[in-house]
């Protein structure tokens, strides 16, 4: 009763068989046997209600089988009822209790009900009986995952996928646990058969790109999200990254449109605007590349990289007043980062002389904010 069978024929064919054992029951009301039959071809059927009350009868003839209480736990869990099915699976385990499929389902209605604990130790518990079972040691990774426990994710995603090459979900996470380390190279890899698993999901396409172009592979980055796009091209994702890849490959023009196409599809994303106001700065649009920031601070205001860039734009134009106060924004949101790269922009040199400039650059934001924040 693990998955349900997806094809026409096979569907056909469980609803024939079906129909033979309503046929017996109709006969034989409590045929216990009949009853069994019924309920499994109503779990993979997927008619879970329906073998939930199958499962009900069956039981009330003869509780004595374990596969019995594991199908009925599974329809339970099936329709989300969790805590329903931890008892089926716990009457089950009492009359099998080396079932490691039984404790894999047991734990994963505990992690349903975020009892990440508990379900980590009956994953383990399975895998104590069923080293091999790569579900279970997929599952174990997730449960990890959401337990902080990174490392332990790690290994357990790559005991999954030696065991169980050919599943794409495994090969994300671990690849997207490697590229959470940092494993740009390695995380690429398992990218790479993910899309060869599904060809069709642009997903592992736009992971790929995105570590290429960490690895200065700009080029192949591209050509990943362009594979992407052709998949979804109405994804407002997909043609952001296209324009970020495009901005690093300093090819503007191109990088402006692909960003103004994901803007029409999603407006509500500041980092876009950003990416939009940043590309009209390098074109010269500096009005645009102002209002472009500012769509980015309406939707989010406390951006030190709009107020700082708008400082530049500012400045361009010869609009020295501005430029200082959006500067001092910048400053005072992000110290760290702005106010020693203002002492080095080459075009806030003409602002140098400015006494608001120098002081600015003299004063201690952090204090500042400090003093602000306990009402001093």
């Amino acid at each position: 009763m693990e998955s349900i069978l997806e094809t026409q024929e096979s569907f056909d064919t469980l609803e024939r068989e079906l129909l033979i054992y309503e046929r017996v029951l109709e006969a034989q009301p409590n045929n216990h046997e009949a009853w069994r039959h019924r309920s499994y071809l109503l779990g993979h059927l997927g008619r879970y209600q329906a073998a939930i009350a199958s499962y009900e009868k069956t039981l009330a003839l003869n509780s004595s089988h374990s596969d019995d209480w594991f199908n009925y736990g599974v329809a339970l869990a099936q329709a989300g009822c969790y805590e329903a099915a931890l008892s089926s699976y716990d009457e089950a385990l009492n009359r099998s209790p080396q079932s490691a499929k039984t404790l894999h389902r047991k734990a994963f209605s505990l992690h349903r009900l975020e009892r990440h604990e508990e379900a980590c130790q009956c994953y383990k518990a399975a895998l104590a009986l069923d080293p091999n079972y790569a579900s279970a040691w997929y599952h174990l990774g997730k449960v990890q995952y959401g337990l902080g426990r990174y490392e332990d994710s790690l290994e357990s995603f790559q005991q999954a996928v030696v065991l169980e090459p050919n599943s794409f979900k495994a090969q994300q996470c671990l690849g997207y646990l490697q590229m959470r380390f940092g494993y740009y190279t390695e995380a690429l890899k398992h990218f790479v058969i993910a899309s060869r698993l599904q060809p069709d999901n642009p997903q592992p396409l736009v992971l790929q790109s995105y570590l290429l172009r960490q690895l200065g592979k700009t080029q192949a980055a591209l050509k990943c999200l362009e594979e992407a796009i052709a998949l979804e091209p109405d994804d407002h994702y997909f043609w952001y990254q296209r324009g970020l890849t495009l901005v690093n490959m300093g090819a503007y023009p191109a990088a402006q449109s692909s960003l103004v196409k994901s803007l029409k599809a999603e407006a509500y994303q500041y980092q876009a605007w950003l990416a939009l106001g940043l590309t009209l700065q390098k074109l010269g649009g500096y009005q645009d590349a102002i209002e472009a920031y500012n769509k980015a601070l309406s939707i989010e205001p406390d951006l030190a990289f709009a107020f700082y860039h708008q400082a530049c734009c500012y400045a361009y134009q010869d609009r020295p007043d501005w430029a200082i106060e959006h500067l001092r924004r910048a400053i005072a949101l992000a110290p760290q980062t702005y106010l020693g790269r203002a002492k080095q922009e080459p075009v806030l040199a003409s602002l140098q002389q400015d006494e608001r400039f120098q002081a600015l650059l003299e004063e201690d934001p952090t204090l500042e904010t400090y003093c602000l924040l306990k009402g001093s």
